[in-house]
């Protein structure tokens, strides 16, 4: 919901890594230690995973890799776009 204030992004997927960092840091802010993130955009996931594979992203990854130190757990899963309703605001 957040990402809806966002200015306009180079692609979809840069769109995708700028909504995942504000709610780290949102949620930083909430001082939560543990958090679950779920996309349906499985090259996000491919991104953290493989940082080294998307040179184009790393002023993101870096970004991603500072503020997930801020976690003592975390997590970002690939769901399905089916099982991703709340986001989609289609329930």
């Amino acid at each position: 919901m957040g990402a809806a204030n966002l200015h306009r992004s180079l692609s979809p997927l840069h769109t995708e890594v700028e909504a995942l960092l504000l709610a780290m840091k949102c949620i930083i802010g909430a001082d939560n230690q543990e958090v679950a993130f779920f996309t349906d955009c499985s090259d996000l996931v491919k991104m953290v995973s493989f940082p080294t594979k998307w040179p184009a992203f790393s002023t993101y990854l870096e970004e991603f890799k500072t503020d997930k130190k801020e976690f003592t757990r975390f997590s970002l899963s690939l769901i399905s776009r089916t099982a991703s309703v709340k986001a989609d605001n289609s329930y």
